[in-house]
């Protein structure tokens, strides 16, 4: 049974990395040290919270079909929106097609990891020594972050996910925290706070904080401490948008490349209107069309192509269907 507290942070989540798209493709952070501090802080752990939640909601099944239906329903969500993004840069006239192959896969570098980490972790998790897929992913990530950035960015986020998998597993209980919520959510702040003035102030260089050990840790700190704030209301405002935030963060891209192609460069205030405009339509236009067309053909082949490929592959790669992917 699904966490419902989980979607809710998901929505949550998605509507943070909306507002920090706002502030950076209409360049508010520019104009304001609060919103410069506001991305700071958003950027620092949104990406570290995606995969924690993903831990969250893992199945651990290590089942063949299990792992190839996972691995080929974000590699076929990934395609298409590549596919996409791709089109509307080239299309722009400000990028070559290998340019704009480039730019796709730099912006969705997540659902590459995502799908190294559905391959990977069922085999760290193989080895039977206990709280190895965390730390041994965490240990490895600090070895790579400097000879190796593209291993460390997967161990880093293997890290996360594991981390979220023993939460959802109820193995890192909320009563665990004996400071108290408060109290640690104002330490982290803080020290967040303090990292960011430093770094604005030129004394720690960006490579640091942009290292998946950094992000790993802090960005896994302010997501307990997040969650566990939500976890006392008794709400579910965000649920129908964590649901679909995967969908949310795929949509994004395409959505305000093509806003910041076709406004002037010269009208900031119509800029920012119209980023807040677009911004409501990319969180709740992936809500509508779940609603809407959810269990349609064409929302299938994007979103679940396994299910539309797995009567035609060998048994032995899908086994009994017996649940929902």
């Amino acid at each position: 049974m699904r966490m419902r507290w989980v979607d809710n942070y998901r929505g949550f989540l998605a509507l943070l990395v909306v507002l920090g798209h706002i502030i950076k493709w209409s360049h508010l952070y520019e104009q304001c040290i609060f919103m410069k501090w506001a991305y700071f802080v958003i950027y620092t752990f949104h990406m570290p919270a995606f995969f924690f939640i993903s831990g969250c909601l893992a199945k651990n099944s290590d089942t063949l079909p299990r792992i190839l239906g996972r691995f080929c329903n974000l590699g076929g969500a990934l395609a298409f929106f590549q596919i996409v993004y791709v089109s509307v840069l080239t299309a722009s006239g400000h990028y070559s097609l290998i340019q704009a192959f480039a730019s796709g896969l730099s912006n969705y570098w997540f659902v590459c990891v995502m799908m190294a980490i559905t391959v990977g972790y069922p085999l760290l998790r193989r080895v039977r020594i206990p709280g190895f897929p965390m730390w041994g992913a965490l240990l490895g990530g600090i070895a790579c972050s400097t000879l190796m950035p593209k291993a460390a960015l997967v161990l880093g986020y293997c890290f996360c996910y594991s981390l979220g998998n023993l939460w959802g597993k109820g193995l890192l209980r909320a009563n665990s925290c004996r400071i108290g919520v408060w109290p640690l959510s104002l330490g982290l702040l803080v020290l967040i706070g303090g990292i960011s003035v430093l770094y604005e102030m030129g004394i720690l260089n960006v490579e640091l904080l942009l290292r998946p050990a950094y992000r790993s840790l802090v960005g896994c700190l302010l997501t307990v401490v997040i969650m566990l704030l939500l976890r006392q209301l008794d709400g579910s405002l965000f649920v129908e948008g964590g649901r679909v935030s995967l969908q949310m963060y795929l949509i994004q891209f395409p959505l305000f490349r093509t806003l910041e192609w076709i406004l002037p460069d010269d009208r900031p205030l119509l800029s920012w209107a119209a980023f807040g405009v677009m911004s409501a339509v990319s969180y709740c236009l992936p809500i509508w069309l779940h609603k809407r067309f959810g269990d349609s053909k064409p929302y299938r082949l994007v979103f679940r192509v396994y299910d539309c490929l797995e009567p035609w592959l060998p048994r032995a790669l899908t086994g009994k269907k017996t649940e929902t992917r």
